[in-house]
């Protein structure tokens, strides 16, 4: 048997998780995905398994004797935040080599990565700029 958790809406929400609503007794609500596709559910509420909930921003509507409101929360999908994280330490990884196989070439080099410029100037030219330009400036 699957753990249920009694949720209200206003807390983040695991996808595949199995949940219920916890409000009073005539209370309706409706959930709007991020596709905006609406479930209306009333009281009493069933235990509802969110596998096949996708991951976003969804709203609900809550209208009961004590409550009413609009509230947002999210799906999130565990195996998808891992994957991004992981893609993520990817990239620096793989600028991080760029930037050192560029610096090993020497002189002024300039690489674009997502329209971000990495410039490297070796000392031995950053040296030569600056003494020309002394030799202008007197």
């Amino acid at each position: 048997m699957a753990i249920v958790r009694k949720v209200d809406l206003k807390g983040d929400i695991i996808k595949g998780e199995t949940i219920t609503f916890n409000y009073p007794v005539g209370t309706d609500i409706d959930i709007i995905s991020p596709e905006g596709t609406k479930t209306s559910y009333t009281y009493p509420f069933p235990d509802i398994d969110t596998n096949t909930w996708l991951p976003g921003i969804w709203t609900a509507i809550i209208e009961s004797p004590n409550v009413y409101g609009v509230q947002q929360f999210e799906v999130t999908d565990p195996t998808a935040k891992a994957s991004e994280y992981n893609d993520l330490i990817q990239i620096i990884k793989d600028i991080d080599q760029i930037t050192l196989d560029r610096i090993k070439g020497n002189g002024v080099i300039s690489q674009t990565i997502q329209n971000k410029s990495l410039t490297y100037e070796s000392s031995e030219v950053a040296i030569t700029s600056t003494l020309n330009l002394c030799k202008t400036c007197q």
